[in-house]
């Protein structure tokens, strides 16, 4: 499942337009994941890896899927950061560990 977690999957950006819309409980066709950004379709294999999350992450409907695939864009994220910081903090001088933590202040 970490192979799953920390490679880029596709999201359904294109078939949300309501929070009111009936969750679905199987996974969209292929067209529903058109890439309107970047004017494409999904692709074949994109498409398998997506039912491979589907069906690994136990996805009841499009509601979980869309929880497994914020969770892999922030295990992601943190990925970067934790591998990055010192790197960043030596080269150009930029403490990430600053501006990610002033963040936190901004909900208060």
């Amino acid at each position: 499942m970490y192979h799953l977690l920390t490679t880029k999957g596709k999201n359904l950006y294109e078939n949300y337009s309501s929070t009111s819309r009936p969750r679905k409980e199987k996974l969209p066709p292929i067209e529903v994941f058109y890439d309107s950004l970047h004017d494409r379709q999904c692709t074949t294999a994109n498409y398998r890896f997506t039912i491979k999350v589907w069906v690994k992450g136990g996805s009841k409907n499009e509601v979980d899927y869309c929880k497994i695939y914020q969770a892999s864009d922030v295990l992601m994220f943190l990925d970067i950061v934790c591998n990055n910081t010192e790197s960043f903090t030596s080269k150009i001088g930029l403490d990430l560990d600053f501006y990610l933590s002033i963040l936190i202040w901004s909900w208060i």
